[in-house]
């Protein structure tokens, strides 16, 4: 059967998309064949608004890989929040709440804010969502609540204004934060800092109510007409009609010293204990505490096209008129070195608090805790692997050398007598281990267990980790071998340990990926992270931190088990979904490498990556749905259909579609691909 009779049979409409079509063709069955070499190459095309890598744990990365065309951006205690031109939602920074874990259903976001560690977002359809710590409600907003005026997140509360202008508060309210005064019914902008709130009347007045501590609830009584407020931990910013600012509240590092000069304000935003005031010519001003950098003036702003600021605890944010930004201050968890990037990562590496990935271009990129050094990348690095320790980071450059960057305080970092080629390079928490190209191993850093020293019986290594106190490795006959601490039972395999195919180290605990597919864990277990779950299709990835353990099905799933106190119980949405390429696991997080767009025709633009328009009823009108891996024919199943395709191309060399293990031709592997999402539906 040819693929143009085959293809003919099955009764949907697919809509591609050429580089310069205005709006979808929609082509029938009949013509779809005609159009294969377009689904392959113009229609599918990677969209700026793909999502590449989501990370979940201490330092989240959800959409943080692809930020452009910002709109509007806000700041927490330790994140950041982003809303997008195009809706789209995207949040780095402190994870260990989830409050970086944007929900699905939040994708299309009307408003973004950020609270102490939750985040709160209005969608199109006026619902409000929240996500992040709920310890106490402040992501439960109130049934009745659509589509408001106004909306601000606390450290642990948050406040809107409805439509119909009255003030709503909910979350904690410990310090009245949450109990709206009688005199302070309506307003028409609201604020909230760490313990109190501000609303703004129609006439220009202020209202404050929660935490008076230190007066930040005291405007000053000759407060002129107010255009906008903002609030700091402890203390209130207002921005009058006159353009001059006015603070009050607590003052100890000056951060309510407004310059009595200032007659050009035009935004403002408070942190943890600094105010930042942007101007109306585009540049901005900042004073109180300076403890991280937080109220420098940092180069790339200096242009004269700030457009908003924000401002997190100890660290700001500046967003220009062309939709980037650019965050300083404090980077403990990451939350000041996102960056644009529409790069696909070719190599990843998780750290304790830190990430590493490398772009196409073998640039390096470091989000997350920088407290050692460890995201200082340096500047003549081009890399084509990357690994990262607890606090340290190594690279292979592209002349197969090693260069490592971060806490040294065990020698990690001393590779300057290490002379390369190697072929390979990974961290345990203070120690590293690279190969060569014919298989040995180097090892270097902290050696108070052995774990850097290499076995005399292990010639030749075909995989290997590193933990914290232990090293693994396979050698050429497939059998594991281990050195080091063994303090939990993590160094010694089995006895009778089948071929092995792949090895992961955890802190204390040790993974193996057999030959036939099965997962082994062994070692310290009080999360329960060396008790395998069962797992519904056969494993082609393995990774461990801490206390977790994570596993990459052939079918594109993940499956986690164990514990991760930074994390929730279930991989994010985005994750869970499938489509997946590749893990890795640090101490207390954990990334994933989407599949490409490419592997799917994504349809008009308004469908999201990952989903094809599909007029399965032949009505006319093409819907976007989510394509599953295996779903040749996209019809949105995974069925004996898209078992005759396959059949149809078995044995192609560089086939237009239908290459589901990425190897440039069909054959067997594509069909343990299909079979194991088979029966999928969408």
């Amino acid at each position: 059967m040819s693929i143009k009779s085959m293809l003919n049979r099955c009764s949907l409409q697919v809509v591609v998309v050429a580089a310069s079509a205005a709006s979808p063709t929609i082509l029938s069955a009949a013509r779809l064949s005609i159009a294969v070499a377009s689904v392959a190459s113009a229609s599918i095309e990677r969209t700026a608004s793909a999502q590449t890598v989501t990370g979940w744990g201490l330092v989240g990365l959800s959409n943080a890989d692809d930020i452009r065309d910002v709109v509007e951006v806000s700041a927490g205690m330790a994140h950041v929040v982003a809303r997008l031109e195009n809706g789209r939602v995207a949040c780095w920074g402190d994870d260990s709440f989830g409050q970086c874990d944007v929900p699905s259903l939040a994708a299309a976001a009307m408003k973004v804010v950020a609270g102490g560690r939750h985040t709160v977002s209005v969608l199109a359809n006026g619902q409000v969502r929240c996500w992040g710590s709920n310890e106490n409600g402040q992501c439960n907003p109130p049934f009745n609540l659509n589509a408001p005026l106004a909306i601000a997140a606390g450290y642990k509360h948050n406040a809107a204004i409805r439509s119909d202008s009255t003030i709503v508060c909910w979350g904690f309210n410990g310090w009245g934060q949450c109990t709206v005064p009688a005199t302070a019914q309506f307003g028409v902008a609201i604020a909230a800092g760490k313990y109190h709130t501000i609303a703004l009347r129609s006439n220009g007045s202020v209202s404050c109510w929660g935490l008076n501590s230190d007066h930040q609830c005291n405007p000053p009584p000759s407060l002129g007409p107010v255009a906008k407020i903002a609030c700091g931990a402890l203390h209130s910013i207002a921005l009058l009609s006159d353009g001059s600012v006015r603070c009050w509240g607590y003052n100890i590092f000056g951060q309510c010293d407004a310059p009595s000069t200032l007659t050009n304000a035009a935004d403002i935003a408070g942190g943890e204990y600094h105010t930042l005031v942007r101007l109306s010519n585009g540049h901005f001003i900042a004073f109180g505490s300076n403890s991280y950098g937080q109220t420098d003036q940092p180069k790339e702003l200096q242009q004269g096209d700030v457009e908003q600021v924000s401002a997190g605890f100890e660290f700001s944010i500046g967003k220009r008129s062309d939709g980037s930004f650019f965050a300083w201050g404090m980077r403990d968890v990451g939350q000041t070195n996102a960056s644009e990037s529409s790069s696909r990562p070719t190599a990843m590496a998780v750290g304790e608090r830190h990430v590493l990935l490398v772009s196409p271009e073998a640039r390096v990129r470091a989000l997350g805790s920088n407290v050692y050094g460890q995201c200082d990348v340096p500047l003549s690095l081009f890399a084509i692997d990357v690994a990262a320790g607890a606090r340290h980071s190594v690279a292979l450059d592209v002349d197969h050398q090693l260069r490592c960057w971060g806490n040294n305080d065990a020698g990690q970092c001393d590779t300057h007598l290490l002379f390369g080629p190697f072929v390979r390079v990974v961290c345990g928490s203070f120690h590293s281990i690279a190969s060569r190209p014919d298989g040995s191993l180097n090892a270097w850093g902290w050696n108070e267990f052995g774990q850097c020293s290499i076995p005399t019986n292990l010639a030749v290594a075909v995989d290997f980790a590193a933990g914290e106190r232990h090293s693994l490795a396979i050698d050429s006959t497939r059998h594991v071998i281990g050195w080091g601490g063994n303090n939990f039972g993590q160094m010694l395999p089995p006895d009778g340990l089948a071929p092995a195919s792949r090895i992961a180290a955890g802190t204390s605990h040790s993974v193996v990926l057999l030959a036939d597919g099965d997962v082994l864990c062994w070692g310290s277990n009080f999360a329960g992270e060396s008790t395998v779950p069962p797992l519904p299709a056969p494993v082609q990835e393995i990774a461990a931190g801490s206390s977790h353990t994570v596993a990459l099905l052939n079918n594109g799933n993940v499956v986690t088990w164990g514990s991760n106190p930074f994390a929730p119980p279930t991989p994010p949405g985005s994750v869970a979904a499938g489509r997946i390429e590749h893990i890795a696991c640090g101490t207390w997080q954990t990334i994933a490498l989407h599949m490409p767009c490419s592997e799917s025709p994504t349809g008009p633009a308004e469908c999201p990556c990952g989903e094809i328009a599909l007029d399965s009823n032949e009505d006319g009108v093409a819907d976007c749905v989510q394509y599953r891996r295996g779903d040749l024919n996209i019809d949105g199943a995974v069925n004996a259909r898209d078992l005759v395709t396959l059949l149809a191309l078995w044995g192609t060399a560089d086939p237009p579609f239908g290459d589901l293990n990425n190897d440039g031709a069909i054959g067997a592997p594509d069909m343990v691909v299909l079979l194991g999402n088979w029966g999928n539906e969408l």
